[in-house]
C-alpha cells in the first residue's frame, strides 16, 4: 500500500497540482476552501497587484489548449485574505519542481511520515528548502509598493497537503508557494 512518505516523482506531482486546483479540500465542509496553488501563487494569477480579486484559471489537457480556450469556460478561484507581502511563481514549470523539491526534502518527508503515522492528522504544513534555488519570481508588497519586483529568487517553498480518505498515499494539495524571496 503506498504511503504518503515516499519519493514523488514528477509526474505525480504536475498530476496533484493539477488534480487540486479548485478541489475543495478534504475534511472540510466549507466550498470555499479549495486548492489554489496555481491560480493564486502561479501563472493562473496573471496580475499580482490585484489584491486576491477573483482570478480566472485556464485548465486544458495542455498548457497551448489552456492558452487557446475562452475564459468564461475557466474555473473562479477566490480568496478574500488579505496579506502584506504576496509572491507568486512565473511558470508552471517553477511551481512544479519546488514542489516536487518539497515534497521529497527531509523536511517533507519527515512531515509526510508524520501523516502515515497518525492518520487522524487531517494535514501537514511545511516550509522547504530549494536546492538550488528558484528565480524569476515575482513579488508585491501590497501596503509598500506600486509595481511588483520581479526577476526574484526563492530559497524555500511552503507546502500545505491533505491525505485523501479512501485514497492511501494521494495528497491534495491546498496550497504551495515561494517563501524566503530576495
Amino acid at each position: 500500500m503506498p504511503t504518503c512518505k515516499r519519493t514523488y516523482t514528477r509526474q505525480e506531482v504536475a498530476a496533484m497540482l493539477y488534480e487540486s486546483e479548485s478541489r475543495q479540500r478534504p475534511g472540510t465542509s466549507n466550498p470555499d476552501v479549495k486548492g489554489h496553488s496555481l491560480g493564486l501563487h502561479a501563472d493562473g494569477r496573471q496580475d499580482i497587484t490585484d489584491l486576491r480579486a477573483e482570478t480566472v484559471f485556464i485548465l486544458g489537457a495542455t498548457i497551448e489548449e489552456s492558452r487557446t480556450m475562452d475564459p468564461a469556460d475557466g474555473i473562479r478561484v477566490i480568496s478574500t485574505s488579505p496579506v502584506g507581502t504576496d509572491s507568486r511563481f512565473t511558470s508552471r514549470k517553477d511551481i512544479l519542481l519546488a514542489l516536487w523539491q518539497g515534497l521529497n526534502s527531509s523536511v517533507g518527508q519527515a512531515k509526510l511520515e508524520q501523516l502515515d503515522q497518525n492518520p487522524s492528522l487531517p494535514w501537514a504544513k511545511f516550509t522547504a528548502p530549494l536546492v538550488p534555488p528558484i528565480g524569476n519570481i515575482e513579488r508585491f508588497r501590497h501596503a509598500h509598493d506600486t509595481a511588483p519586483t520581479t526577476g526574484l529568487t526563492a530559497r524555500g517553498v511552503f507546502i500545505y497537503v491533505c491525505p485523501i480518505p479512501g485514497r492511501p498515499g494521494m495528497l491534495h494539495l491546498q496550497t504551495c508557494y515561494p517563501v524566503d524571496v530576495s
